[in-house]
């Protein structure tokens, strides 16, 4: 009788379909979303086995950011840190794994936290639209301009705050028929944000702010729904806070796991 041997495999091979698994489709939706923020700035990206890059080019907050393509294994972690620290250089990087890591204080390392990720199958109950509120998808360089404000204030990003001789996302961005960016007006002074990536099968939700003055009205919810119905039957997922994380489950969202984010300060001058 004869037996057949089945390959074993984690998923997480270089050659692995991205289908394998949600996770590995959402892992590769973030690192193109990155990418494509960079690339749009007139930054740069690099991929290899083990992690991707994504640098904008200038101080940039969240927008400069590595991920991890596989776990962050004892065999690999110190070659593949090396790699990673080395092409960001001096810049201010945030690291994002779906898996927990070693401690990396010992690198100059600063642990983040623990952001969970959800997932929200098509279909089911829209929240409620806000009726004050007037949201528009925006499609020209004067409503990225407002978008990116209230990301800058509304997040918020210190160093992306006043003072920036040019945007910080590039114009390009709104030719990406991957992405989605709205901005929420009342009084027609911009107050929310929302931004969606459809990518390998998953439609990430991404930079949802608001300013101070315009949270707990409802205008969060209002652009989940406005994002759920442009993803239409994509499945949706995002990376939430603990604060958010609740309003999100009573909409469907279900949790799935929690992220591992670091930072790495750029050095003082």
């Amino acid at each position: 009788m004869s037996t057949v041997t089945v390959p074993l495999t984690t998923g997480w091979e270089p050659d692995a379909p991205l289908s394998d698994s949600f996770l590995r489709s959402y892992v590769f939706g973030h690192t193109a979303w990155f990418e494509t923020i960079a690339r749009a700035a007139g930054g740069r990206t690099i991929r290899h086995a083990t992690w991707s890059g994504a640098d904008a080019g200038g101080p940039a907050g969240l927008f400069n950011s590595a991920t991890l393509l596989q776990p962050l294994s004892a065999t690999i972690a110190d070659a593949t840190l090396d790699d990673l620290e080395g092409w960001f250089d001096s810049r201010e990087t945030f690291l994002w794994s779906a898996w927990p890591t070693p401690d990396l204080t010992h690198r100059g390392w600063q642990l983040v936290g623990h952001p969970p990720l959800l997932l929200r199958r098509p279909g089911g109950r829209l929240p409620d639209a806000h009726a004050r509120l007037r949201v528009e998808r925006i499609t020209d360089a004067a409503g990225l301009r407002d978008w990116e404000y209230v990301v800058a204030h509304g997040f918020p990003i210190d160093d992306l705050q006043g003072g920036r001789p040019t945007p910080f996302v590039g114009d390009a961005l709104l030719d990406d028929a991957r992405v989605g960016i709205w901005v929420g007006y009342d009084d027609d002074r911009p107050v929310t944000t929302g931004a969606l990536f459809i990518e390998a099968g998953v439609a990430q939700f991404a930079l949802a702010a608001t300013l101070i003055e315009g949270r707990r009205r409802g205008y969060w919810s209002t652009m989940l729904r406005v994002r759920l119905q442009a993803a239409g039957d994509v499945p949706a997922a995002a990376l939430f806070s603990d604060l958010s994380r609740p309003g999100a489950e009573h909409l469907g969202f279900i949790p799935i796991l929690r992220f591992t984010c670091w930072h790495r300060p750029a050095p003082e001058r």
